[in-house]
């Protein structure tokens, strides 16, 4: 019987201490993959904050730009001698020679309110969605005698709307032109959506920036 008890006695051991390291080997592996998903918890979460920060600092980036622009685009669309201009040249459309000068005038009244206002393009258009003339370094986009929808609300308040002139596509806050209690046209203050535009907003807003128009990225920085 002692000879027995003695052959079992470390095949019990060995037993225990197999059993002992299977434990101790699940607490680590159970240990580890706790460790694991609350390291992929905090990492997701740290993302998830980040990305909505900047969707807050983007929002707030855009709701600015917007009321910027708007306030702009009213201001220049009060200056009297534009207004006047463009009044007169719808009335006198069919005068080649007086169109030809308002044209010239309307054209050099925009340069000025360009330069102030340092606008990529800068268009105004007769109550037909006619551009008469436009100003700034885009103004190729905008030549005169082409056709711009008219997105005039029924209450003169200015609209932001995407243009697309020459295939490029534009951001643009269209302000109603009245003289009166009449409109007398259109003025547009357009920023081109390009590379440019995606890399400034992105400084701003301290995250990648990528715009799509009809699913399609049409700029990024």
């Amino acid at each position: 019987m002692t000879a027995l008890a003695a052959s079992r006695s470390p095949r019990l051991l060995v037993k225990v201490l197999c059993f002992a390291f299977a434990v101790i080997g699940c607490v680590i592996v159970a240990v580890f993959l706790l460790f694991s998903w609350q390291t992929n918890a905090r990492l997701t979460r740290s993302v998830v904050e980040n990305m909505e920060e900047s969707q807050q600092r983007f929002a707030g980036i855009d709701a600015r730009l917007r009321r910027e622009h708007t306030l702009q685009a009213m201001a220049l669309a009060e200056n009297p001698t534009l207004k006047g201009a463009v009044d007169t040249y719808y009335c006198e459309r069919g005068n080649e020679h007086e169109v030809g000068q308002l044209q010239s005038t309307i054209e050099t009244e925009l340069a000025k309110l360009q330069q102030a206002m340092a606008v990529p393009a800068l268009p105004v258009t007769d109550v037909r969605g006619v551009v008469l003339a436009s100003a700034g370094p885009n103004k190729g986009d905008w030549p005169a005698g082409a056709r711009v929808q008219l997105r005039v609300e029924e209450s003169g308040a200015p609209v932001e709307t995407v243009v697309l002139r020459n295939g490029h596509p534009y951001t643009a806050t269209a302000v109603a032109l009245v003289l009166g209690r009449d409109v007398v046209g259109e003025f547009f203050l357009a920023s081109p959506l390009d590379d440019a535009y995606a890399v400034n907003l992105a400084s701003e807003a301290r995250a990648d920036i990528a715009i799509l128009l009809d699913g399609r990225v049409i700029a990024s920085s």
